[in-house]
């Protein structure tokens, strides 16, 4: 069965997002020993307050892992709705100051207390050329720390490095208003 609304909806199915996530059983995605996912989420936003709700409902999915930190990808073409998608997590997590792509500074780290999440610390991997560039930004304890919440823009630019674990986003430009953005649920 597929749907498709725009916000007010969503598109559900059994619809493979990467080439690691596995069918297995009725309705069920795998995407390794640890994390099974149902019912992956599509979903059409035309506008910022219709990214702001596809955001808080992504962020239900959203549970601290125990001892390391949680990892969320965000794949997309330039402009297709990544920062904005970001910037409407941190309003929802209470981040007052503007937030802006870290495409410069590699990394943003905004306080925060959601959950049992402290930080919310935003990556932008799009002019990094090899994964030591992350190392050196201290990445290794950074993902150590089961008080981030991390969300990494270009996360395909440092493949090696993002724990298998890692929820992923998707972003697609449909035209100049709408954005498709899904995740596994």
């Amino acid at each position: 069965m597929d749907h498709q609304q725009s916000i007010n909806g969503w598109r559900g199915g059994a619809v493979a997002l990467s080439e690691v996530t596995l069918r297995r059983g009725v309705g069920r995605l795998v995407r390794s020993t640890l994390f099974c996912y149902t019912n992956p989420m599509k979903y059409l936003s035309k506008s910022p307050e219709e990214t702001n709700k596809i955001a808080k409902n992504f962020l239900e999915t959203i549970q601290p892992r125990g001892l390391t930190s949680v990892v969320v990808a965000l794949q997309g073409e330039l402009g297709a709705g990544k920062t904005a998608f970001t910037q409407e997590v941190g309003r929802i997590l209470g981040v007052t100051e503007n937030m802006h792509s870290p495409t410069f500074v590699i990394e943003k780290i905004y306080k925060i207390d959601w959950r049992k999440f402290k930080n919310l610390i935003h990556i932008d991997a799009y002019r990094l050329e090899k994964e030591s560039e992350l190392l050196h930004i201290g990445w290794k304890e950074i993902i150590k720390e089961k008080e981030n919440l991390i969300l990494i823009e270009w996360p395909e630019n440092v493949p090696g490095i993002i724990p298998e674990g890692a929820r992923r986003i998707y972003f697609k430009f449909v035209d100049e208003t709408t954005r498709e953005i899904s995740y596994e649920s």
